[in-house]
């Protein structure tokens, strides 16, 4: 083989992404009079936390790339190779040891030459690049902490509380019967009864939820009910703030019941539960609006559960339902003036993207020069850090990124709309041939709700479905704020 592409993506929710690497791969290999031979895609693997090796699919181009098998490598953008500067040298490196020819293929990602200037320019935006990815993702955790630290998002919070959605502050609202219940869990452990005994009495009294011996421990041993919420994060250690309108019970309370439900604490291994092999077609789509959070599809039993507020749904039921109520509104909708209605916004909008498009694409242009000459005066100085140069050359590419993304965004919606009305026909062709709920089923029943549906969100008496677009309305593509 001679061509390649390589696609990655880092989460499964990028939805097109690896779709749209791969339309701009062979929109490139055309022009560039080439055919991919190969396709490498490492799907949902986030290049910053992972090296060359744990990549399967990159491993293995590398491999073949030292068995001077492949020429040319079609790829989206370098931070698809990686988002470490080293690893960006290495693979640097490797393709110009063995003359491969790298081609981007996002409109507005600078080439990729092997010279000495050439490596210098890699190791910068190697740089950038990974500063770019750390960026990110510290400005993520620095907003959690700011949030969680402040009040304004304490976490999901356990029995006795809510937060206001209706309140632009989302203030946390203290639910006091369900407290003075926790409160009275307390005095039963400290007056001496078990967690068994205190379960007994707490069903007594309360029927509305499903107490379970286990589900009391984890409430008792819950700092949430002695003012303290933690923050935990993936690589580095949890941070706990002290939240007053949460505390029902003191820290020395708090601390000699957590003794004695430790104490107490049964030491028997836990069989695992055996696992039901049963497919969520609607996992993704579910969300309980009471909570904000979504159903997640139970494999003990067939139901999808809130695991917040522990509502539960029938499988069954609730899929049967979504799929009948799908059925019959594409169906109904196909049959409208719906589909000469969209084709004539359709072409409009992508006419009107594509405008934007080559505006955009100007001013990268002018971007990159500057980025260039830059790099260029730098180079001539020796790299010496006696002038502003660094500073000229990290402001052009902060610029060149910020238009650079507005290109992926237009890019990418109007990849959609070139899309939009294959997907409606083969929808509209299929759902006219279905006659019942068993059609739809045996069909790739996921594949067809990706496609239509946005989500399905469950309140206490109803459920409502949210259709995608072009199935909910139409939305059209503007050219204000062009220059």
């Amino acid at each position: 083989m001679e061509t390649v592409a390589y696609y990655r993506r880092s989460t499964t929710m990028q939805e097109h992404s690896i779709e749209l690497q791969r339309y701009k791969a062979f929109e490139a290999a055309k022009n560039h009079h080439l055919i991919v031979e190969k396709e490498f895609i490492d799907d949902a693997i986030s290049a910053r936390k992972t090296s060359i090796d744990e990549r399967e699919q990159l491993s293995n181009l590398i491999e073949l790339i030292k068995d001077k098998k492949i020429k040319n490598l079609l790829v989206y953008k370098r931070d698809r190779l990686g988002r470490n500067v080293i690893q960006h040298l290495k693979m640097y490196r490797i393709f110009r040891e063995y003359n491969v020819k790298v081609i981007f293929t996002a409109d507005e990602e600078l080439p990729m030459n092997y010279s000495s200037n050439g490596e210098l320019y890699e190791i910068f935006i190697g740089c950038m690049v990974q500063l770019e990815g750390k960026q990110i993702h510290e400005r993520i955790k620095a907003k959690r902490e700011a949030d969680f630290r402040s009040g304004k998002n304490p976490g999901n919070l356990p029995y006795g509380y809510k937060r206001d959605v209706s309140n632009p502050e989302k203030a946390i609202i203290r639910e006091e019967m369900q407290l003075s219940l926790i409160k009275e869990m307390y005095n039963l452990v400290l007056e001496g009864k078990t967690v068994e005994q205190v379960m007994t009495i707490i069903k007594s009294k309360n029927k509305d939820r499903k107490w379970t011996a286990g589900h009391i421990r984890e409430l008792l041993q819950n700092p949430t009910y002695m003012g303290i919420r933690v923050l935990h994060f993936e690589t580095s250690p949890p941070i706990t703030q002290e939240y007053k309108v949460l505390k029902i019970v003191d820290k020395k309370t708090w601390e000699t019941v957590y003794e004695k439900v430790e104490e107490g604490r049964p030491k028997v291994n836990k069989r695992k539960k055996k696992k039901l092999e049963l497919d969520y077609i609607l996992d993704g789509f579910v969300n309980c609006t009471k909570c904000s959070m979504p159903f997640i599809g139970s494999y003990s039993k067939a139901i999808y559960k809130c695991n917040k507020c522990k509502s539960e749904l029938n499988k069954d039921y609730l899929e049967k339902l979504v799929l009948e109520h799908a059925l019959e509104y594409i169906k109904a909708l196909v049959k409208t003036d719906f589909i000469r209605l969209f084709n004539r916004h359709q072409i409009k909008s992508k006419k009107a993207l594509e405008q934007r498009l080559a505006v955009l694409k100007k001013r990268a242009e002018s971007l990159k020069e500057d980025l260039f000459c830059n790099i260029s005066e730098q180079i001539q100085k020796n790299l010496t850090t006696e002038n502003n140069t660094h500073e000229k050359i990290v402001e052009s590419y902060k610029l060149l990124k910020n238009k650079e993304l507005e290109i992926e965004y237009i890019t990418s919606e109007i990849f959609s709309l070139e899309q939009l009305p294959k997907k409606v026909d083969s929808i509209k062709e299929y759902m006219l041939k279905i006659d019942n709920l068993q059609d739809l089923i045996n069909f790739k029943s996921k594949d067809v709700l990706f496609d239509i549906i946005k989500t399905v969100n469950v309140e206490e008496i109803y459920i409502d479905l949210v259709y995608k677009y072009p199935f909910s309305g139409i939305k059209e593509a503007h050219l204000l704020g062009v220059k």
